[in-house]
């Protein structure tokens, strides 16, 4: 999978308030719930699917896991498949991004509905997010709120703008509020994926998310941009609802660096005042058919390359970020060593180490 083209990669984005019409609701239609997981917390992923599974809507539900991971299937993750749920091992992990363009290739359905393994949809979430849709053609996505156990939604849970430097502003709601404050407006730049629900020909025209957002984050942001170049619009439906532990599967402390370096990504695709990213990397391996026998067979080689090459990429970024983190330490090591010696070297120093030879007997004492 390519990166989606654009007409206009750099024009900034302006998606339309949601405007309701009358409804055009169709019969039963196919919907494919696809939820791409590390498959390191069963408990909490049999939680999501179990919520999937407990939806009030008449629909044909198909329920897809992607395993992100190397591996054959724990039996934890196989007994999913008693919830009806399709279970799949990828073989590495593909990131959200590319675990979804794997679940997409296995499903034939009208509408892809975006699962994060770390959120539960509430019963009616999926019957008003196919509302939204129905009652605007002219929207591609609509994603549901989060909403925590006492009501409220938290601030930027909704989507934010996003300004030439790749600033997150605007964001929505700037502060925790509660669930009837929130109300159809312009949802700025982009709105988040998950939970998101995207018609099938919508995704398939932008090539759906782009898998170089390796492994996760601002993958939405770009998939919302390529939408917008296509004339196509998002938005929240506020009446679904959702509980989600935000970035429930990504360690803290990577959080900030993997952000920075996919802001750099979008701003390289989006933006016009950004300067080319740099991609070259030695990490890349020399042919993906050295994963052969490895990941599951039906992955599209162009999908492992770009998934291998992120990955990659990903992986120089932390490190870099990292040795730049150690070489600042040293630097703050040395200059005190420095300071140390310099300070032993004074008359005042000299002066006072008898009173300091006294401290140490008494406490020697002490002891």
């Amino acid at each position: 999978m390519g990166p989606p083209g654009c007409p206009h990669p750099h024009r900034r984005l302006s998606p339309e308030v949601l405007t309701p019409r009358a409804p055009t609701r169709s019969p039963r239609p196919r919907i494919a719930a696809l939820i791409p997981t590390l498959g390191a917390d069963v408990a909490r992923l049999r939680r999501s699917v179990e919520a999937v599974r407990a939806q009030h809507d008449d629909v044909e539900l198909e329920v897809v896991c992607v395993v992100n991971r190397a591996g054959p299937l724990s039996a934890e993750l196989a007994d999913l498949e008693e919830l009806d749920a399709r279970v799949v091992s990828a073989g590495l992990n593909l990131g959200w991004a590319g675990g979804l363009a794997f679940a997409r290739s296995l499903v034939d359905a009208d509408l892809l509905w975006l699962v994060q393994d770390d959120m539960a949809p509430a019963r009616t979430c999926l019957a008003e997010l196919r509302r939204a849709l129905d009652d605007d053609d002219g929207l591609a996505v609509v994603s549901p709120l989060v909403v925590t156990a006492d009501g409220m939604v938290p601030p930027h849970s909704c989507g934010a703008s996003i300004d030439d430097s790749g600033a997150l502003t605007a964001l929505i709601p700037a502060e925790a509020t509660a669930v009837g404050d929130i109300h159809p407006q312009t949802w700025g730049d982009y709105v988040p994926s998950r939970g998101m629900l995207i018609r099938r020909q919508d995704w398939d025209a932008v090539g759906g998310m782009d898998p170089r957002y390796y492994p996760v984050l601002w993958a939405d942001a770009d998939l919302c941009a390529a939408l917008n170049a296509r004339g196509r619009r998002f938005a929240i439906a506020t009446r679904a609802e959702c509980q989600h532990q935000i970035n429930g599967s990504l360690p803290g402390g990577l959080g900030p660096i993997l952000h920075a370096r996919n802001r750099e990504l979008f701003l390289a695709k989006w933006r016009a005042s950004a300067a080319a990213l740099a991609v070259a990397d030695p990490l890349r391996p020399s042919s993906v058919n050295d994963l052969d026998g490895v990941v599951d067979a039906r992955l599209e080689r162009q999908l492992l390359g770009v998934v291998a090459q992120s990955a990659s990429d990903a992986l120089l970024h932390v490190s870099r970020h990292l040795m730049a983190e150690v070489r600042a330490e040293r630097t703050r090591a040395n200059r005190a060593e420095q300071d140390a010696v310099e300070l032993r070297a004074t008359w005042s120093w000299r002066l006072t180490a008898p009173l300091r030879a006294l401290a140490r007997l008494g406490a020697r004492d002490r002891r």
